[in-house]
């Protein structure tokens, strides 16, 4: 063997390397891609399911901080305190406003109606509060039989 066939060999076995290399190095990367993609696709399902809950708890949370508003609204005006009782009825409404019924399971007609009476109640000074008691309390009840379901 002379000097010039063992180049020829050598840079034929280099080329030999070269493009097996370079076929393993594409095939793993092909490989590789295929798992990120499948691990996206997982992670991107499952943040998605998440935001789906996000949703749905912040719903039911504003549906539980309205539920609050109307029982603190009725103890004000147990107190005779009209003006902080107003106060908390417009927040429970607004409350009842932000909260989407989809999301956290409700009957949109329910939520509706409900908001719908808890805005129409105005708490006025007067001797005989039961009456409007009845009504914040009714509002609290209904808003309860929500929550249960």
């Amino acid at each position: 063997m002379t000097f010039l066939t063992k180049v020829k060999l050598a840079l034929a076995f280099i080329a030999i390397l070269a493009v097996v290399g370079a076929a393993l190095y594409f095939g793993g990367l092909l490989q590789g891609r295929g798992v990120v993609d499948a691990q996206r696709r997982d992670y991107e399902a499952r943040l998605e399911a998440a935001q789906s809950e996000n949703l749905k708890l912040m719903s039911r949370l504003a549906a539980e901080q309205a539920r609050g508003l109307l029982y603190r609204a009725a103890a004000e005006l147990d107190r005779r305190n009209f003006g902080t009782a107003n106060s908390y009825l417009k927040e429970a409404a607004k409350a009842l406003e932000s909260l989407n019924p989809g999301d956290a399971g409700f009957e949109s007609s329910k939520v509706s109606s409900l908001r719908q009476a808890v805005e129409s109640v105005n708490i006025s000074v007067t001797e005989n509060l039961e009456v409007q008691r009845e009504r914040v309390l009714r509002a609290a009840a209904q808003l309860d039989d929500l929550l249960k379901q």
